[in-house]
């Protein structure tokens, strides 16, 4: 088991590098998208051991995450190098899958779903890669191994080595790339003996000068290849005239994420600041909560990508439908229109000063006074607290819950209770519920009706309820 577990670690480690790799690419290349695709991590992420930041200081913000952006960095992989003859030896499929697995994994991690989309292209784009990988073999090009070293975290704890045991069975993270790569290799001895036979059918039409669907798609293929090698052949002379970065792989353009205006939409006879395909999101942990509260968030509607506004400047008129009232009013604005009152907290006006380092020391400073106001709340453990969505934290700050839970000092933080949460003992503190029962006639409220009080006559007490 030990061997098993130091494996799971190296695993986790390489992805961590992986998505390493992918922002400090875009932090040279897209620079803007770096600055809002990614955020800092905190210095409670950078201490957990189990997350494997190890010397990282950001992370991917995965929940609005530009498919087309990962596209382009893996594009600008494919080639591994250029030798010196011109030859392009091509990284192996697997290599680049790797990227697709971690991004995957760092989403689980950071409890953020991958938008609507990415799996599909993603899915499209890696098929694609490895036709062209397959291709490349079959026609002799040079493929990286897929057995090259990834560069991994240098360890911080101890430098031990501990061998895996030869009797230990497989790990569940070595079954999968085992299944890959016998499910690639039954693949290729598929189209080894179909091309095989290919070749013995075309050669006898070849033969009698006869012309097929697969004789003439041949014929095409090979000029095809023909002109990409002469392409390939072809030297470019270095000089001041012409920059060599030009030869570097040319990203896929990034789409361009449109603003709604307060009349941008039209359905339901009305025009609508969100589109119809509008929801808000579901089982959301009060963080990511509060970065949509503070700055909006990007919504996928079909096609296109629409900034959607803060929500905390979304009202109910903004809203199409009951049931995103209702969410709106029950779970979003309760705990973050709390959060809002934190003392010192200033939310600035324009957008563009609302960064992610801005998100995350407000969510601090906000964090500290709900438990100054709430403490009850967490006294459960962290990673309990963590894990309540903001519907719960709604529920929990609510006014007859702190007064049926909260500590002496939290029920007297509570303001004043209004009509809706006053209870009818203290709007009128004579009038009994109907479990209330008194021993003696005198102790019975005058105010109630001799028709509604019956009594049960015992040896030394009269007791009067309410039927």
């Amino acid at each position: 088991t030990i061997g098993i577990e130091k494996k799971q670690k190296r695993t986790m480690k390489e992805y961590r590098n992986r998505i390493a790799q992918i922002y400090k690419w875009w932090e040279l290349h897209y620079e803007e998208y770096y600055e809002n695709g990614t955020r800092p991590l905190s210095k409670k992420e950078k201490d957990d051991e189990e997350k494997f930041h190890h010397n990282n200081t950001r992370d991917i913000i995965y929940s609005g995450l530009n498919v087309r952006m990962v596209k382009a960095f893996l594009s600008s992989k494919k080639k591994k190098r250029i030798e010196a003859d011109g030859t392009v030896t091509l990284t192996s499929f697997s290599t680049i899958k790797k990227y697709n697995e971690a991004i995957k994994w760092g989403s689980r991690q950071a409890e953020q779903d991958l938008p609507p989309g990415y799996h599909t292209e993603m899915s499209a784009f890696l098929q694609s890669y490895n036709e062209e990988v397959r291709q490349a073999q079959k026609e002799d090009c040079p493929v990286s191994s897929k057995k090259e070293p990834e560069p991994a975290q240098k360890e911080c704890h101890t430098d031990e080595q501990v061998p895996m045991a030869s009797s230990i069975p497989l790990s569940s993270w070595e079954i999968p790339d085992l299944h890959t790569e016998t499910k690639e290799a039954i693949g290729t001895f598929k189209n080894d003996v179909g091309e095989a036979i290919s070749k013995v059918v075309n050669a006898k039409l070849a033969s009698k000068e006869e012309v097929n669907i697969l004789v003439l798609k041949n014929f095409l293929n090979d000029m095809k290849r023909d002109i990409i090698q002469k392409l390939e052949c072809i030297t470019v002379v270095n000089n001041d005239d012409v920059p060599m970065d030009w030869l570097a792989p040319v990203p896929e353009p990034t789409v361009t994420v449109l603003n709604a205006g307060p009349f941008q939409f039209t359905y339901q006879g009305k025009v609508w600041c969100v589109p119809e395909s509008f929801q808000f999101p579901a089982k959301i942990n009060r963080l990511d909560g509060w970065r949509r509260w503070l700055q909006g968030a990007i919504h996928f509607d079909g096609t296109k990508q629409w900034w959607i506004k803060p929500y905390r400047k979304l009202c109910h008129s903004d809203l199409h439908s009951a049931q995103l009232k209702n969410a709106f009013t029950i779970e979003w604005k309760p705990i973050f229109t709390k959060m809002m009152e934190a003392p010192g907290l200033e939310i600035p006006t324009e957008l563009k000063d609302i960064d992610e380092a801005f998100v995350q020391s407000s969510f601090e400073t906000a964090t500290g006074y709900l438990k100054s106001c709430f403490s009850f709340i967490f006294k459960a453990s962290e990673e309990k607290v963590d894990a309540y969505t903001i519907g719960t934290w709604s529920s929990k700050i609510s006014y007859n819950s702190v007064k049926k839970h909260g500590t002496a000092e939290d029920i007297a933080r509570l303001p004043p209770p209004i009509a809706r949460n006053k209870s009818r003992l203290d709007s009128n503190p004579g009038k009994r519920g109907r479990d209330m029962t008194w021993h003696r006639a005198e102790e019975a409220p005058a105010n109630l009706k001799k028709h509604r009080i019956t009594q049960e006559a015992t040896k030394a007490d009269i007791v009067w309820h309410l039927p």
